[in-house]
């Protein structure tokens, strides 16, 4: 009898993970990245995000809510639901409002420099405040902040 080491050569577990991850995210439109929450850099991740939000908007548009749509005509003709409803998401593409608010910023910079040079601002306090993600029109001292 001979005692030995028993060697058992066991493949790794990357290759048999990764081509039905690929095949899973390439048939949702989706970046691998994102669907395993792996993403390295800040461009990479940003722009995987963006598209991802993009795709989610599509597929709203295209499928989501008409589905939602029909549902809700039906419970209203059934009398389920009252009538004058409506379907409203925030919109994903949208920027950030750290994003938001510093487009603003800029424009309020480009005031001051315009209004220092010929006492004409570029832009309007609507504007900007539009531009902020706000209403366009100043609140009133009485209006609740």
């Amino acid at each position: 009898m001979k005692v030995g080491t028993f060697s058992v050569s066991l493949p790794q577990p990357k290759e048999f993970f990764d081509i039905p991850l690929s095949a899973f995210a390439a048939g949702r439109s989706m970046p691998t990245k994102i669907l395993i929450g792996m993403q390295t850099g800040e461009r990479a991740s940003t722009e995987d995000a963006q598209e991802w939000n993009n795709t989610i908007m599509s597929r709203r548009n295209r499928w989501t809510i008409p589905s939602l749509r029909g549902l809700l005509q039906r419970l209203e003709r059934f009398n389920m639901i009252a009538a004058g409803w409506d379907i409203e998401w925030d919109d994903l593409t949208d920027d950030t409002p750290k994003a938001k608010l510093d487009r603003a910023d800029k424009m309020a910079d480009i005031n001051t420099k315009q209004t220092a040079t010929d006492n004409q601002p570029v832009f309007t306090g609507e504007e900007i405040r539009i531009e902020a993600g706000y209403e366009g029109d100043v609140p009133d001292e009485s209006d609740d902040i």
